[in-house]
């Protein structure tokens, strides 16, 4: 690795690749490029690795167009915790991408405003494939308010079928009595913004009552927009604060600790409005946090859908320059 040296109040480091010294401040960063190189050494990797990344791009694209419509067909079973879980996704999101494996079937979704991110996965304990996928992974958009007024049709516990006939744009949502149709024409979301979520380290992690940590933020807003969670010397704190009145929740829950002092903020709107729905399925909640990065809930509900939820991502607003 690069050896660093301090002359003058100007850090001097040594390129990784050979061996030559020079300023930091001239060192060329790249978004996947980690060593310390000088400009002559980083220019061709550099070339070589923006060739394989447009190489990837191309390559996603190609594999995008070929299961665009491909056929598919699978069984689901219309638990509560199914037809909750969509209605909560409906009320906070308005479009999703949905990726459909042989045991899984997974939801993401990212709000207008780029606030809070969503990945619901449902279980092969409740649908099952009736055609097999020629694809290990196929990606699907739809409309979420529209999807969710589809599944309210159906009763519940009600095994139902979602299939397309390949080719054709519309998903067909049937059982023994009705079939409704749905688009399937819909844009992508960004990857990217679940990958560097995926990336953050949380040093803290908790698992509060569900329906007590609710009760307590619904508390926090009745007095103010936004919530602190504050973790200091093996303390943990709920708190919210007006011109007039604070309010103090202390966690009593199974805590990770840590050395770090650690403060975190939140929309209290946006996060009981998330709980609402959700508060009669969940059977776990892990909450993580850690300063100046998103909030992390892992929800996990009776039927065993796993539902992951970050509030705030700041991450998203990162920008990667290469001459930065």
């Amino acid at each position: 690795m690069a050896i660093k040296e301090t002359i003058s109040n100007h850090s001097i480091v040594q390129c990784d690749n050979c061996g030559q010294s020079f300023c930091s401040n001239c060192r060329p960063k790249h978004r996947y490029i980690k060593w310390t190189l000088c400009r002559k050494c980083y220019e061709p990797i550099k070339q070589r690795r923006d060739k394989i990344n447009e190489f990837v791009k191309k390559r996603k694209e190609q594999y995008k167009l070929k299961t665009q419509y491909m056929g598919f067909g699978i069984s689901l079973r219309l638990t509560k915790d199914v037809k909750v879980a969509f209605e909560m996704l409906s009320n906070c999101y308005d479009e999703a991408v949905i990726l459909l494996t042989e045991d899984k079937l997974i939801i993401k979704s990212l709000d207008p405003s780029k606030i809070t991110i969503i990945k619901c996965e449902i279980q092969d304990n409740l649908f099952q494939s009736i055609l097999k996928l020629e694809v290990p992974e196929l990606r699907l958009a739809w409309d979420l308010n529209d999807l969710n007024k589809i599944i309210s049709c159906f009763q519940d516990d009600q095994q139902i079928t979602i299939s397309r006939r390949s080719g054709e744009k519309k998903i067909l949502f049937s059982n023994s009595d009705f079939i409704l149709t749905l688009k399937d024409d819909l844009g992508d979301i960004d990857e990217e913004f679940f990958e560097n979520l995926n990336k953050i380290d949380y040093p803290l992690d908790f698992k509060p009552d569900p329906i007590k940590f609710f009760n307590a933020l619904s508390a926090c807003k009745v007095i103010s927009e936004v919530f602190e969670i504050v973790y200091e010397g093996k303390g943990l704190w709920l708190k919210a604060e007006s011109s007039n009145i604070s309010l103090v929740y202390s966690f009593n829950c199974s805590i990770k600790h840590t050395d770090d002092k650690i403060d975190v903020g939140g929309n209290t709107e946006i996060l009981t409005s998330f709980l609402k729905t959700l508060i009669e399925i969940i059977k776990t909640m892990k909450t993580s946090i850690n300063t100046d990065k998103p909030i992390r809930l892992d929800i996990e509900t009776n039927d065993n859908i796993k539902i992951t939820y970050y509030e705030a991502p700041r991450v998203q607003d990162a920008k990667y320059d290469d001459e930065d």
